[in-house]
């Protein structure tokens, strides 16, 4: 709890209202600023929410996997997907325009 107690006063951990469509701020945060998001869940509601207003389901499947890291905890330790590549800052940036 001191950790992401720290975290988030760094600016670094982002909470949202417990009663919001929290995937719906983690994804736009990381999107606005060029972030990855860190979680096992696959998103399928939130393609489904995008395709509905427009957006090309390959779209949105490939900037997920190209920005959610997933996880897996040994015992106490949070061990990050070994084979996650970093998105390049060129592509964070042309993301955001």
């Amino acid at each position: 709890v001191a950790l992401l107690e720290r975290l988030t006063a760094e600016g670094r951990l982002v909470l949202t209202p417990a009663a919001d469509y929290d995937d719906s701020y983690a994804l736009q945060y990381a999107k606005l600023h060029g972030g990855v998001i860190v979680s096992n869940d696959r998103y399928a509601d939130f393609v489904d929410k995008c395709v509905a207003a427009g957006a090309r389901r390959r779209d949105v499947a490939a900037w997920l996997r190209a920005h959610t890291i997933t996880f897996a905890w040994f015992g106490d330790e949070f061990v990050p997907n070994p084979e996650f590549a970093w998105p390049s800052v060129a592509g964070a940036r042309a993301a955001q325009s």
